[in-house]
């Protein structure tokens, strides 16, 4: 998920970042996408309106340069690995001809507008062996609320559309921010873990087991 915030980094000030992710993922591996199956329950039901403001629906070639302009964030890349692809051009045929692979991902967009503002998906971590939600908006889109209503829509889309019993997010400890908006969601704490570059980050679920 994706919101504004401030982290404090390695000298322990503070230091401004545009997101949060609740993901840590690397994007060219293809088992870390939803099984076609879901994806096609989950596009039937798109587009998905939220508050007469913002809808998700599923990402086209079209949206090529939103998903470049997102990954270009280095806490993006950080966070949640490469991008797609390095250019427009070559992100747009990832899209156009990786299908299994984009649509786990849906676009965020403004209904006054038709606009794109962000991108959200449902990502494998394999760190915990189950899915992660990941919502990534542009920075001039943050701080309007969109992220914990995106939140509780895919939340919504993982459990009573595709029937699976828990819905599951990682954030990194001092994400303050983004634990108060899991807590407004109906999240909690269940657990921690350690990846490979010794980033710890918190597991939350939804519901509470």
């Amino acid at each position: 998920m994706v919101l504004s915030l401030t982290l404090r980094g390695g000298d322990s000030s503070p230091r401004r970042v545009s997101r949060i992710s609740l993901s840590w993922q690397i994007l060219d591996s293809m088992s870390r996408y939803l099984p076609i199956e879901w994806q096609t329950r989950l596009a039937k039901s798109m587009p998905w309106a939220i508050d007469d403001l913002i809808k998700l629906r599923p990402c086209t070639g079209d949206d090529a340069p939103i998903l470049v302009q997102l990954y270009a964030d280095p806490d993006v890349r950080r966070l949640i690995g490469r991008p797609l692809a390095p250019t427009i051009d070559e992100t747009r045929n990832v899209i156009d001809t990786r299908r299994d692979v984009m649509s786990s991902y849906y676009i965020v967009e403004r209904l006054d507008a038709a606009a794109a503002v962000g991108c959200a998906a449902f990502l494998r971590n394999d760190f915990i062996n189950d899915v992660d939600i990941l919502i990534a908006l542009l920075p001039q889109h943050r701080r309007k609320n969109y992220g914990s209503q995106i939140l509780e829509r895919m939340r919504k889309a993982w459990i009573d559309e595709l029937k699976n019993d828990h819905c599951t997010v990682t954030v990194q400890p001092n994400n303050d921010a983004a634990r108060k908006v899991l807590a407004k969601c109906g999240f909690r704490q269940s657990g921690e873990y350690t990846n490979k570059c010794a980033v710890t980050s918190l597991i939350y679920r939804y519901p509470q087991s």
